[in-house]
């Protein structure tokens, strides 16, 4: 118990120091960067075992171990302990002298993966989870209130639309079906979705959105298998990440049309309604916090566009005016950025069938709660087809996925670079290395600060730092 408490304290205390750090990031190069030279005693390889301390700790290796030991000066042995702390807690029985340990920088590195995994775990359960139940059923019933005031047509339609999309998401976090606002023409669509959802039955065409969407991904994953709560928390997040409202040109003009009529009324509940903008809020900014913002276009990209065209109170007569909803919609093509994480890849139809003809790069899109732009994801996306181009000689042989060794090359690793190029040929794809060196140039030519805008740019940042180590 004394161990748990103590953990939650380091916790609190780390994301305190996260937080003044971030704020006072002037300060930060003469407070937390080291700035001496290391000096440890240097030692030849192989090593002399006899000569060794503690000898009796390594008297029961067996002979391949004791070789690999003379070999590099240090040897890895399978061990019981179940957490990676507790080969740092080797404390002596009674009488005996302590053995030194061997503290090593991956220990640290961990260290800060289980700081940011344990407090965003108790974040998401304390607080999120109930944000997210109470927000999805608040949108769903406005939506529902929308459709009973506005007379048939397409804005209508988008309203019925939305009360599906929130009470799925509502469905999920609760983890029953919560259908209190559904007609009963909408169940089809509804049990539809979440048969797909909960299948997890791979990349199909939408029931509800009539676009691709890749089921698979709502199968929990990482500290989401801990719990039930967690479990559903995830498919409901996901559900809003993953579910887009089409902005681009290059989807089919009623499929947008509708898409941005349900975005417009989405970005009126939060505009308008303090509540629903609070919850919006208390569940985007700690999230933001830990991992960064979104790289979709959300509601607060929109509100200001949809004031200056639609007028500062939103109203649903204004907002399904044709010729206002064109307006907006080509302003906001003009004016609003395209994401920086962009997949590439193929639709694919109501039974899973990929459709080639529709291979293409994503466009802008509206989501409820964006995806996050994450840096590894960014260099690992600009490293791949369509930016590195297939072998000539062989067009089959392609560089559709990348490597773990990617992102340590563009962090500065000379080590990860070679073997990149002298181990995995990657250096024949062309294009592969003008991207590695545009990737590298943009991110060295980040300030400090920006490392700092987040738990999740910091953590990659300690291994920027330690870059010169392994050249």
């Amino acid at each position: 118990m004394r161990r748990c408490n103590l953990g939650l304290c380091a916790v609190v205390l780390m994301l305190s120091l996260t937080c003044l750090s971030a704020q006072a990031a002037p300060q930060r190069s003469d407070a937390y960067r080291y700035i001496g030279s290391p000096s440890a005693p240097q030692y030849p390889l192989p090593v002399d075992a006899a000569r060794l301390n503690n000898t009796d700790k390594i008297s029961q290796l067996s002979s391949m171990q004791t070789a690999g030991l003379i070999r590099n000066g240090f040897v890895v042995i399978p061990d019981d302990a179940i957490q990676m702390f507790y080969l740092y807690e080797n404390y002596p029985d009674a009488g005996e002298s302590p053995t030194p340990n061997f503290i090593t920088v991956d220990s640290l590195l961990h260290a800060y993966h289980l700081f940011f995994d344990f407090s965003l775990r108790q974040v998401e359960t304390k607080y999120l989870v109930p944000a997210c139940l109470e927000l999805s059923k608040l949108c769903a019933f406005h939506n529902d209130k929308f459709s009973n005031k506005l007379p048939d047509g397409p804005l209508k339609e988008a309203a019925r639309a939305n009360v599906i999309y929130f009470s799925i998401a509502w469905s999920l976090i609760v983890g029953q079906e919560m259908t209190q606002f559904l007609q009963p023409a909408e169940l089809v669509i509804y049990e539809d979705e979440m048969k797909r959802i909960g299948t997890m039955a791979g990349r199909s065409k939408s029931p509800l959105m009539g676009n691709t969407i890749h089921y698979d991904q709502f199968r929990p994953r990482g500290h989401y298998t801990r719990s039930e709560d967690l479990k559903r928390y995830f498919r409901a997040m996901m559900w809003y990440g993953t579910i887009a409202m089409e902005l681009s040109a290059r989807k089919p003009p009623e499929m947008v049309r509708k898409h941005q009529l349900q975005a417009l009324l989405i970005t009126k509940i939060l505009a308008g309604d303090d509540k629903a903008r609070t919850l919006w809020a208390k569940i985007y900014e700690p999230t933001e916090f830990f991992v960064g913002g979104s790289d979709d276009i959300g509601y607060r990209q929109y509100v200001p566009l949809a004031r200056q065209i639609f007028g500062d109170s939103l109203q649903l007569a204004d907002l399904g005016d044709k010729s206002n909803l064109d307006d907006f919609m080509a302003a906001a093509r003009r004016i609003l950025p395209e994401p920086k994480i962009a997949p590439f890849f193929m639709d694919a139809d109501s039974e899973g069938n990929l459709q080639p003809e529709t291979l293409g790069v994503q466009g802008r899109q509206f989501r409820f709660m964006g995806q996050r732009f994450i840096p590894d994801s960014y260099m690992l996306q600009n490293l791949v087809s369509p930016k590195v181009l297939p072998l000539p000689s062989n067009p089959r042989d392609a560089r559709d996925m990348p490597l773990g060794l990617d992102v340590m090359s563009v962090l500065g690793s000379a080590r990860a670079y070679g073997h990149l190029l002298n181990i995995y040929d990657q250096g024949r794809y062309p294009q592969y290395k003008e991207q590695m060196a545009k990737l590298r140039e943009e991110f060295f030519s980040y300030p400090e600060e920006k490392w700092w805008s987040n738990l999740y740019w910091g953590w990659l940042y300690s291994l920027h730092a330690d870059r010169r180590l392994a050249r």
